[in-house]
């Protein structure tokens, strides 16, 4: 993924792995001013060079077009960061 575009946008990559709740999908959790972002790839029946594309593709999108969840990393915050798309959600585990 391009880390330098997504600098740009004040995210961090923290970790990729498989998704807690459904573990058909990677999970790539992303760092910005106090969130965790959350953004899901399905990836069974795929190869990890396919998977790896759909991901670098979808992150190298503006953040306000992916499908997203957001998690406040202090619990006062309970509104979606600023750069949050229509179609980001509050993450619920």
């Amino acid at each position: 993924m391009d880390r330098l575009h997504l600098l740009t946008h004040g995210f961090t990559v923290g970790w990729a792995g498989n998704s807690f709740e459904d573990p058909a999908f990677l999970r790539v959790a992303l760092h910005l001013d106090g969130y965790q972002i959350f953004v899901d790839t399905p990836w069974l029946g795929r190869g990890p060079e396919e998977l790896a594309r759909d991901v670098c593709t979808t992150l190298a999108r503006p953040p306000g077009e992916w499908r997203a969840s957001w998690h406040a990393i202090r619990p006062e915050i309970d509104t979606p960061p600023v750069i949050a798309g229509a179609s980001w959600e509050r993450y619920r585990p």
